[in-house]
């Protein structure tokens, strides 16, 4: 089990400067991700990448427990399961 920080965790814009922060449910900051004149789309993106990646672990490990017991998968709990995926991916594809 990994020891980071519990999600969710969140975006935010600092006024003043070209870049986008990372805080936890706490507002503890985890991480910044400064935009480069030119390169702001792809910074963005990385920014929304990682503010997801608590709900894309969560949403993998779900994903390999049902398909690891596939055999024992309910309906209900494989629908749930696409629907945590889709939910993850969603939101680290988000546009701005």
């Amino acid at each position: 089990m990994s020891e980071h920080t519990p999600g969710p965790w969140r975006l935010s814009r600092e006024r003043g400067v070209t870049a986008e922060t990372i805080h936890a449910e706490n507002d503890s900051l985890l991480a910044c991700v400064y935009l480069n004149s030119g390169a702001e789309r792809a910074g963005f993106a990385n920014a929304r990448l990682i503010a997801a990646a608590p709900d894309l672990l969560e949403a993998a490990r779900d994903a390999y427990a049902v398909l690891r017991n596939r055999h024992n998968a309910s309906i209900p709990t494989i629908h749930r399961c696409l629907t945590m995926l889709e939910a993850a991916i969603n939101n680290a594809e988000a546009q701005e």
